[in-house]
Protein backbone atom coordinates (compact mmCIF):
# COMPACT_ATOMS: atom_id res chain seq x y z
CA UNK A 1 0.00 0.00 0.00
CA UNK A 2 2.55 2.33 0.39
CA UNK A 3 4.22 1.59 -2.35
CA UNK A 4 1.14 2.21 -4.41
CA UNK A 5 0.68 5.38 -2.11
CA UNK A 6 4.34 6.75 -3.44
CA UNK A 7 3.26 5.87 -7.29
CA UNK A 8 0.08 7.79 -6.94
CA UNK A 9 2.01 10.77 -5.77
CA UNK A 10 4.68 10.74 -8.34
CA UNK A 11 2.12 10.03 -11.06
CA UNK A 12 0.14 13.24 -9.36
CA UNK A 13 3.01 15.13 -9.07
CA UNK A 14 4.05 14.60 -12.86
CA UNK A 15 0.25 15.48 -13.93
CA UNK A 16 0.92 18.83 -12.05
CA UNK A 17 4.57 19.63 -13.76
CA UNK A 18 2.60 18.50 -16.86
CA UNK A 19 -0.03 20.81 -16.96
CA UNK A 20 2.39 23.46 -15.83
CA UNK A 21 4.32 22.70 -18.71
CA UNK A 22 0.90 23.05 -21.37
CA UNK A 23 0.36 26.55 -19.59
CA UNK A 24 3.30 27.97 -20.15
CA UNK A 25 3.56 26.53 -23.52
CA UNK A 26 -0.41 28.42 -24.33
CA UNK A 27 0.89 31.35 -22.96
CA UNK A 28 4.17 31.68 -24.53
CA UNK A 29 2.46 30.55 -27.92
CA UNK A 30 0.00 33.18 -26.75
CA UNK A 31 2.30 36.40 -26.35
CA UNK A 32 4.15 35.43 -29.56
CA UNK A 33 0.45 34.84 -31.51
CA UNK A 34 -0.11 38.62 -29.90
CA UNK A 35 3.43 40.38 -30.70
CA UNK A 36 3.02 38.62 -34.56
CA UNK A 37 -0.57 40.54 -34.88
CA UNK A 38 0.72 43.66 -33.65
CA UNK A 39 3.52 43.73 -36.21
CA UNK A 40 0.60 43.04 -38.76
CA UNK A 41 -1.01 46.04 -38.05
CA UNK A 42 2.28 47.72 -39.79
CA UNK A 43 2.45 45.72 -43.00
CA UNK A 44 1.48 47.83 -45.36
CA UNK A 45 -1.09 46.37 -47.79
CA UNK A 46 -0.64 48.78 -50.34
CA UNK A 47 -2.93 50.95 -50.21
CA UNK A 48 -4.13 53.75 -47.69
CA UNK A 49 -6.52 52.70 -45.80
CA UNK A 50 -6.32 55.40 -43.27
CA UNK A 51 -9.14 58.55 -44.50
CA UNK A 52 -11.16 55.85 -46.39
CA UNK A 53 -14.45 54.77 -46.47
CA UNK A 54 -15.87 51.86 -48.90
CA UNK A 55 -19.85 51.47 -49.65
CA UNK A 56 -21.55 49.04 -51.43
CA UNK A 57 -24.34 49.46 -53.67
CA UNK A 58 -25.61 47.47 -56.83
CA UNK A 59 -27.70 49.90 -59.14
CA UNK A 60 -28.07 46.65 -61.87
CA UNK A 61 -30.40 45.33 -59.04
CA UNK A 62 -32.98 47.85 -59.20
CA UNK A 63 -33.68 46.76 -63.05
CA UNK A 64 -31.73 49.69 -64.76
CA UNK A 65 -30.12 49.61 -67.97
CA UNK A 66 -26.45 49.83 -69.02
CA UNK A 67 -26.90 53.35 -69.97
CA UNK A 68 -28.90 54.35 -67.09
CA UNK A 69 -26.11 52.21 -64.30
CA UNK A 70 -23.76 54.29 -65.45
CA UNK A 71 -25.47 57.54 -65.49
CA UNK A 72 -25.72 56.90 -61.96
CA UNK A 73 -21.74 55.90 -61.57
CA UNK A 74 -21.37 59.85 -62.92
CA UNK A 75 -23.73 61.65 -61.21
CA UNK A 76 -23.07 59.61 -57.65
CA UNK A 77 -19.05 60.58 -58.45
CA UNK A 78 -19.05 64.22 -58.77
CA UNK A 79 -22.09 64.95 -56.17
CA UNK A 80 -19.89 62.93 -53.34
CA UNK A 81 -16.42 64.43 -54.46
CA UNK A 82 -17.68 67.88 -54.41
CA UNK A 83 -19.01 66.96 -50.27
CA UNK A 84 -17.43 69.18 -47.47
CA UNK A 85 -14.70 67.26 -45.77
CA UNK A 86 -14.07 64.56 -49.24
CA UNK A 87 -11.01 64.55 -51.00
CA UNK A 88 -11.84 62.10 -53.15
CA UNK A 89 -13.94 59.39 -54.76
CA UNK A 90 -13.88 56.45 -57.44
CA UNK A 91 -16.01 53.56 -58.10
CA UNK A 92 -14.36 49.98 -58.11
CA UNK A 93 -14.80 46.46 -58.41
CA UNK A 94 -15.23 44.89 -55.03
CA UNK A 95 -13.67 45.77 -51.56
CA UNK A 96 -10.26 44.99 -50.91
CA UNK A 97 -8.98 41.96 -49.59
CA UNK A 98 -12.21 40.66 -51.11
CA UNK A 99 -10.26 40.16 -54.95
CA UNK A 100 -8.83 36.32 -55.88
CA UNK A 101 -7.04 35.91 -59.51
CA UNK A 102 -10.33 35.44 -61.68
CA UNK A 103 -9.78 35.62 -65.12
CA UNK A 104 -6.50 33.95 -67.23
CA UNK A 105 -3.85 36.64 -69.05
CA UNK A 106 -2.64 35.73 -72.35
CA UNK A 107 0.37 37.81 -73.19
CA UNK A 108 1.02 39.16 -76.54
CA UNK A 109 4.52 38.85 -78.14
CA UNK A 110 5.95 37.95 -74.34
CA UNK A 111 8.62 34.87 -73.98
CA UNK A 112 6.58 32.49 -72.13
CA UNK A 113 7.04 28.45 -71.90
CA UNK A 114 3.95 28.27 -73.04
CA UNK A 115 2.41 30.53 -75.36
CA UNK A 116 -0.71 29.29 -74.99
CA UNK A 117 -1.13 29.40 -71.53
CA UNK A 118 -2.75 31.62 -69.22
CA UNK A 119 -1.51 33.61 -66.26
CA UNK A 120 -4.66 33.49 -63.09
CA UNK A 121 -4.70 37.42 -62.26
CA UNK A 122 -6.83 39.33 -59.97
CA UNK A 123 -8.54 41.61 -61.98
CA UNK A 124 -10.49 44.59 -61.18
CA UNK A 125 -12.31 47.21 -62.96
CA UNK A 126 -12.08 51.11 -61.75
CA UNK A 127 -12.41 54.23 -62.63
CA UNK A 128 -9.80 57.29 -63.25
CA UNK A 129 -9.61 58.94 -59.94
CA UNK A 130 -9.15 54.77 -58.48
CA UNK A 131 -5.78 55.90 -57.53
CA UNK A 132 -6.08 58.87 -55.72
CA UNK A 133 -8.42 57.61 -53.69
CA UNK A 134 -6.95 54.34 -52.77
CA UNK A 135 -3.14 56.08 -52.72
CA UNK A 136 -2.29 53.25 -54.96
CA UNK A 137 1.02 54.91 -56.28
CA UNK A 138 1.80 55.27 -60.04
CA UNK A 139 5.06 53.82 -61.34
CA UNK A 140 4.72 54.39 -64.41
CA UNK A 141 2.62 55.37 -67.75
CA UNK A 142 -0.82 57.18 -67.34
CA UNK A 143 -4.00 56.31 -65.02
CA UNK A 144 -7.38 55.79 -67.20
CA UNK A 145 -8.54 59.39 -68.79
CA UNK A 146 -12.70 59.97 -69.28
CA UNK A 147 -11.71 59.04 -72.96
CA UNK A 148 -11.00 55.37 -72.19
CA UNK A 149 -14.61 54.31 -73.66
CA UNK A 150 -16.24 51.81 -75.65
CA UNK A 151 -15.14 53.93 -78.58
CA UNK A 152 -11.54 53.98 -77.59
CA UNK A 153 -8.62 51.77 -78.01
CA UNK A 154 -8.81 49.07 -75.09
CA UNK A 155 -6.71 49.91 -72.78
CA UNK A 156 -4.70 48.35 -69.23
CA UNK A 157 -3.06 49.15 -65.97
CA UNK A 158 -1.00 46.44 -64.61
CA UNK A 159 0.90 45.93 -60.83
CA UNK A 160 4.53 45.73 -60.70
CA UNK A 161 4.24 41.79 -60.18
CA UNK A 162 3.07 41.33 -63.59
CA UNK A 163 5.33 43.79 -65.50
CA UNK A 164 8.05 42.29 -63.91
CA UNK A 165 7.32 38.36 -64.24
CA UNK A 166 6.67 38.64 -67.89
CA UNK A 167 8.48 42.24 -69.17
CA UNK A 168 11.76 41.71 -66.81
CA UNK A 169 13.71 44.77 -69.13
CA UNK A 170 11.20 47.29 -67.86
CA UNK A 171 8.93 47.43 -71.46
CA UNK A 172 5.57 46.55 -70.30
CA UNK A 173 3.99 49.99 -71.72
CA UNK A 174 2.76 49.38 -74.70
CA UNK A 175 2.60 45.90 -75.12
CA UNK A 176 -1.02 44.16 -75.16
CA UNK A 177 -2.54 41.36 -73.87
CA UNK A 178 -5.72 39.36 -73.61
CA UNK A 179 -8.34 38.12 -70.99
CA UNK A 180 -9.53 34.63 -71.57
CA UNK A 181 -13.25 35.19 -73.20
CA UNK A 182 -12.40 38.65 -74.70
CA UNK A 183 -11.42 38.72 -78.35
CA UNK A 184 -10.01 42.63 -77.61
CA UNK A 185 -5.86 42.92 -76.98
CA UNK A 186 -5.75 45.41 -74.37
CA UNK A 187 -2.59 48.08 -74.19
CA UNK A 188 -0.55 48.53 -70.93
CA UNK A 189 -0.71 52.30 -70.35
CA UNK A 190 -0.01 52.46 -66.95
CA UNK A 191 2.18 50.00 -64.18
CA UNK A 192 1.25 51.00 -60.53
CA UNK A 193 2.71 49.22 -57.27
CA UNK A 194 2.02 45.62 -55.62
CA UNK A 195 -0.82 46.07 -53.32
CA UNK A 196 -2.20 43.30 -51.12
CA UNK A 197 -5.73 42.28 -53.05
CA UNK A 198 -7.18 38.54 -51.25
CA UNK A 199 -5.03 38.77 -47.74
CA UNK A 200 -2.79 41.22 -45.44
CA UNK A 201 0.91 40.38 -45.89
CA UNK A 202 0.06 38.26 -49.35
CA UNK A 203 2.83 37.18 -52.03
CA UNK A 204 2.87 39.36 -54.59
CA UNK A 205 0.75 38.32 -57.18
CA UNK A 206 -0.55 39.77 -60.80
CA UNK A 207 -3.34 42.29 -60.94
CA UNK A 208 -5.02 44.06 -64.09
CA UNK A 209 -6.86 47.53 -64.24
CA UNK A 210 -9.77 47.56 -66.40
CA UNK A 211 -11.26 51.06 -67.15
CA UNK A 212 -14.57 51.33 -66.16
CA UNK A 213 -16.23 52.82 -69.19
CA UNK A 214 -14.65 49.65 -71.13
CA UNK A 215 -15.42 47.40 -68.81
CA UNK A 216 -19.47 47.53 -67.71
CA UNK A 217 -20.40 46.40 -63.93
CA UNK A 218 -23.87 46.05 -62.68
CA UNK A 219 -22.22 46.23 -58.82
CA UNK A 220 -19.75 48.42 -57.83
CA UNK A 221 -18.00 50.02 -54.50
CA UNK A 222 -17.54 53.58 -53.87
CA UNK A 223 -14.57 54.65 -52.64
CA UNK A 224 -14.25 57.75 -50.85
CA UNK A 225 -11.04 59.54 -49.16
CA UNK A 226 -11.98 61.68 -46.32
CA UNK A 227 -9.41 64.82 -45.38
CA UNK A 228 -10.73 63.65 -41.71
CA UNK A 229 -11.58 60.18 -40.06
CA UNK A 230 -13.66 58.69 -42.89
CA UNK A 231 -16.85 58.66 -40.33
CA UNK A 232 -17.38 62.04 -40.24
CA UNK A 233 -18.19 62.07 -43.75
CA UNK A 234 -20.09 58.93 -44.55
CA UNK A 235 -23.55 60.23 -43.21
CA UNK A 236 -23.73 63.46 -46.20
CA UNK A 237 -22.50 60.60 -48.37
CA UNK A 238 -25.29 58.64 -47.46
CA UNK A 239 -27.83 61.25 -48.11
CA UNK A 240 -25.75 62.35 -51.42
CA UNK A 241 -26.83 58.50 -52.61
CA UNK A 242 -30.36 58.40 -51.04
CA UNK A 243 -31.00 61.82 -52.84
CA UNK A 244 -29.63 60.89 -56.08
CA UNK A 245 -32.01 57.63 -56.24
CA UNK A 246 -33.62 56.34 -53.23
CA UNK A 247 -33.99 53.39 -55.39
CA UNK A 248 -30.44 52.30 -55.10
CA UNK A 249 -30.01 50.74 -51.80
CA UNK A 250 -26.68 50.78 -50.14
CA UNK A 251 -25.50 47.29 -48.90
CA UNK A 252 -22.53 47.34 -47.13
CA UNK A 253 -20.76 50.43 -45.05
CA UNK A 254 -17.20 49.82 -43.97
CA UNK A 255 -14.23 52.12 -43.17
CA UNK A 256 -10.24 51.22 -44.02
CA UNK A 257 -9.55 50.81 -40.41
CA UNK A 258 -12.74 48.36 -40.14
CA UNK A 259 -11.25 46.52 -42.84
CA UNK A 260 -7.74 45.77 -41.37
CA UNK A 261 -9.91 44.79 -38.35
CA UNK A 262 -11.78 42.31 -40.00
CA UNK A 263 -8.90 40.85 -41.77
CA UNK A 264 -7.09 40.22 -38.34
CA UNK A 265 -10.37 38.80 -36.71
CA UNK A 266 -9.25 35.21 -37.03
CA UNK A 267 -5.58 35.82 -35.59
CA UNK A 268 -6.77 37.60 -32.92
CA UNK A 269 -9.76 34.85 -32.05
CA UNK A 270 -6.79 32.51 -32.10
CA UNK A 271 -4.52 34.96 -29.14
CA UNK A 272 -7.33 35.42 -27.29
CA UNK A 273 -8.43 31.64 -27.06
CA UNK A 274 -4.88 30.62 -26.16
CA UNK A 275 -4.45 33.18 -23.26
CA UNK A 276 -7.94 31.78 -21.85
CA UNK A 277 -6.87 28.55 -21.93
CA UNK A 278 -3.55 29.10 -20.83
CA UNK A 279 -4.64 31.13 -18.12
CA UNK A 280 -7.25 28.52 -16.72
CA UNK A 281 -4.51 25.67 -17.30
CA UNK A 282 -2.55 28.11 -15.04
CA UNK A 283 -4.77 28.19 -12.62
CA UNK A 284 -5.56 25.12 -12.39
CA UNK A 285 -1.96 23.70 -11.83
CA UNK A 286 -1.40 26.81 -9.16
CA UNK A 287 -4.45 24.75 -7.41
CA UNK A 288 -2.93 21.47 -7.93
CA UNK A 289 0.45 22.86 -6.68
CA UNK A 290 -0.88 24.92 -3.46
CA UNK A 291 -2.46 21.44 -2.58
CA UNK A 292 0.70 19.27 -3.08
CA UNK A 293 2.55 21.43 -1.26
Amino acid sequence: DHRHGQQAAAFRNLLLAAQVAFSLVCLVTATMFFRGVQRAYNIDPGFQSKHLALLVMNPAQAGYSEARVNEFYRRAHDGVANLPGVATASWASGLPFWNTPSRSVLIEGAEQRLKSAGIPSVVITVDPDYLAATGIPLVEGRSFRDSDDGASLPVAMINEALARQHWPAGNALGHGFRLAGEPAVRQVVGIVKNANYTTLGEPAQPCVYLPLRQNFEGGMVLYVRSRQDPASVLPGVQRAIGDLDSNIRITDVRTGAKLIEQVLWGPRVGVALLGVFGSLALALASVGLYGVM
